[in-house]
């Protein structure tokens, strides 16, 4: 029984991982534009800096493509961060 008591203090007073750092959200007004009206609604849409970045290389990858149909001039849209 003593061996257990013994075990378990030692388990307790052992150190722990240490605790992942929090996840910054960066929020973004977004208009919403189903309105059709400049004065309707925006959406606060929240994420990680890595899901915005994503989204950008995304939208980015999907204008070359339409570039590279020859629907557009990809040199005139501004460059992913």
């Amino acid at each position: 029984m003593l061996v257990i008591l013994g075990l378990l203090a030692a388990a307790a007073t052992e150190p722990s991982a240490p605790a992942a750092p929090p996840v910054k959200l960066i929020c973004k007004r977004i208009e919403d534009d189903s309105t059709g009206s400049r004065l309707g609604k925006s959406k606060r849409i929240c994420r990680t800096s890595a899901e915005w970045r994503a989204l950008d290389d995304e939208t980015y990858r999907a204008l070359q493509n339409t570039k590279n149909k020859g629907l557009i001039d990809l040199n005139s849209l501004p460059k992913p961060r």
